[in-house]
């Protein structure tokens, strides 16, 4: 059952800290894909994400989208409690995409 506890809090915790950390980058998007992926890896970091946790940060090749995967293993202990764990790892991509503004065009 802590195991179990342990695994859905993570995984959603995990989901949550990537997906707020992709839409904070997307905002450089696509003029500063650069800064894009420093600030989904401070955001993650600041968000309790250990560096070591971070195994993929990525933006598409039109800068319009940035990616995160972020993996945590699960401690020894918490596997050895339950024998049902899905994974020895808990595991989470997030993207986030900047779509380009619409224009306006005045007719007169």
């Amino acid at each position: 059952m802590a195991a179990a506890v342990y695994y859905a809090t993570n995984s959603t915790s995990l989901q949550v800290v990537a997906e707020n950390a992709v839409r904070s980058g997307a905002r450089y998007l696509p003029r500063e894909p650069a800064a894009a992926v420093r600030m989904v890896v401070s955001y993650a970091e600041h968000d309790g994400i250990a560096p070591d946790e971070i195994v993929l940060t990525t933006v598409a090749t039109d800068d319009r989208a940035i990616t995160l995967s972020l993996r945590r293993r699960v401690p020894w202990y918490i596997g050895f409690m339950a024998f049902g764990l899905p994974h020895a790892e808990i595991r989470v991509t997030a993207s986030a995409r900047k779509e380009p503004r619409p224009t306006v065009r005045f007719l007169a």
